[in-house]
């Protein structure tokens, strides 16, 4: 059985390229090769992945790079957009105050002129300074209940407020003219700070303006380089994840051939072992059923030796009980051998001589009793009680059986026996 077995392990490991002998050793090499080679492809099917995962990670961190570079490209245009649309705004600036400073001084009196109009205000006393329009507000009755001046109403130009405008239609022609100055220092402190702004702005975009093209320009031309080299990357990662794909299709063809082999591999070897399991199974309970066979022989002959255990110790007390029979019946003067019924016979002589006793005792006792009583019980009380010797059976291999006799008498015969052991003659007394 064993060499069929490995008959037909080794054909069925055996191929065109690596027959296997049929023997144990060839079994087992042939198991090792097969078990080297799955390790080797799955060794190999690991690699591949690994390679694959690197890549995959490779292309992941470019990719995200490019994204990085095509953010900071669209960043550095909107900042191009907004500097542009900065100078624009600054272009117009420029425009307006030229414009303002490049109209005559008549037309900006006839501005003021229709401005003192529409907030009715009187054209007396242009060249009044600011002392004297002090010194007139200061004695105005409305503002003084008002409690506001032209200055306060002028600096808070031109957010004013309901409250102002009313305030403004009731101050008097001084409060007015005041305000009117007021209005006029705030315009032209505006126009000197416009100028000023002009001519910083103009300083610093012909100045910078030409640095910043120059790097917005370099940094583009840059941004351009790193987009193009990306882009290049990329592709190259596309055509290399092309390439790797198709090696790992072979890779996966060859190895699903080679796992579907080992498949048919296994499952035959699957199919010889649930075989060879079966008849384990069977020659194990074929081996558990002897086992209890010879398990209930030995407890049959375990019984026997017992029974004849018990028999042996039944007979030997048997025996010992007869010897003691045959002794009473010679004591008693008997023939066990002649009579019958010997025991029933031998058991009314004991019960005659052991009444008799027991009368010639009671009379024994009496006649002492009526001569000496004193002197006498003494004698009558027993010193140490007589006892049968009891039967030992050290020397069985068991206890004897229920009911049988163990040499021990019943209480009314104990009595007895005692009365006869301290039962004395009549005639010594």
């Amino acid at each position: 059985m064993y060499f069929s077995r490995s008959e037909s392990l080794a054909a069925s490991l055996s191929t065109l390229e690596s027959p296997c002998a049929p023997s144990e050793s060839g079994v087992k090499e042939a198991v090792t090769r097969l078990t080297a080679d799955l390790r080797h492809l799955r060794k190999v099917g690991a690699e591949l992945n690994n390679r694959a995962s690197e890549l995959q990670r490779q292309f992941e961190a470019q990719f995200n790079s490019g994204l990085t570079l095509s953010e900071e490209l669209k960043e550095v245009l909107r900042q191009l957009d907004t500097e542009r649309q900065e100078k624009k705004r600054m272009q117009a600036e420029l425009d307006g105050y030229r414009l303002l400073r490049s109209a005559s001084s008549a037309q900006v009196t006839d501005c003021l002129l229709s401005v003192s109009d529409r907030l009715r205000l009187q054209g007396g006393r242009p060249n009044c300074t600011a002392e004297e329009l002090a010194e007139r507000i200061r004695f105005c009755p409305s503002c003084e209940e008002m409690r506001v001046s032209a200055y306060d109403i002028a600096r808070n130009a031109p957010s004013w407020s309901k409250s102002d405008e009313i305030i403004i239609q009731n101050l008097c022609v001084c409060c007015l003219q005041s305000l009117s100055l007021g209005l006029r220092s705030r315009l032209e402190r505006a126009m000197a700070d416009v100028e000023e702004l002009r001519i910083e702005l103009a300083t610093q975009l012909s100045q910078g303006d030409r640095t910043e093209r120059q790097r917005i320009a370099s940094r583009e031309s840059e941004l351009l380089a790193e987009l193009e080299g990306a882009k290049k990357e990329i592709e190259m990662l596309h055509r290399r994840m092309e390439q790797i794909e198709d090696e790992k299709d072979s890779e996966a063809e060859h190895l699903e051939k080679l796992t579907n082999k080992l498949e048919k591999l296994r499952q035959q070897q699957a199919r010889k072992i649930a075989g060879l399991q079966t008849k384990t199974e069977q020659q194990k309970l074929a081996g558990q059923h002897q086992e209890k066979l010879l398990t209930a022989a030995k407890g049959a002959i375990a019984g026997v030796r017992q029974k004849q255990i018990r028999a042996f110790v039944f007979l030997t007390f048997l025996c010992k009980l007869l010897d003691f029979r045959n002794t009473l019946a010679r004591m008693l003067s008997i023939d066990t051998w002649t009579i019958p019924n010997p025991e029933s016979i031998i058991v009314q002589k004991v019960q005659a001589l052991l009444c008799s006793t027991q009368m010639a005792a009671q009379r024994q006792f009496s006649q002492q009793w009526m001569v000496n009583p004193v002197n006498r019980i003494s004698a009558l009380i027993p010193q140490s009680p007589m006892r049968l010797p009891a039967l030992d059976y050290s020397e069985l291999q068991s206890a004897p059986f229920e009911n049988t006799f163990t040499g021990r008498l019943s209480g009314k015969y104990m009595r007895h026996s005692r009365e006869f052991q301290n039962m004395t003659p009549v005639g010594k007394g």
